[in-house]
């Protein structure tokens, strides 16, 4: 659902969710992800599919959560290294 949402309203869907989630609440979010940063798409997919959506990279994904949750390094690194077990787990 993510890829949805669209770049300019990345900030705006992380407020929503940490709104609604309780302080000792997960959150688990799924999307289909891109290696490359881009803030634009495809002409088809965006009149079709995503309006207004892009596919996030994880810079993209990731300067979200900063931005909204102040610089966390250790977040970052603790996301490198759980992408890195689900990889050799796969």
């Amino acid at each position: 659902m993510f890829e949805h949402v669209g770049h300019k309203n990345y900030r705006t869907y992380f407020e929503k969710v940490r709104s609604v989630i309780k302080d000792d609440g997960l959150f688990m979010m799924h999307t289909i992800g891109s290696a490359t940063t881009t803030e634009t798409i495809e002409p088809w997919l965006e009149k079709y599919i995503f309006l207004g959506g892009v596919i996030p990279s994880m810079a993209q994904i990731g300067k979200a959560i900063d931005s909204l949750c102040g610089r966390r390094p250790q977040y970052r690194t603790t996301l490198r290294q759980d992408v890195g077990r689900l990889v050799r787990e796969l």
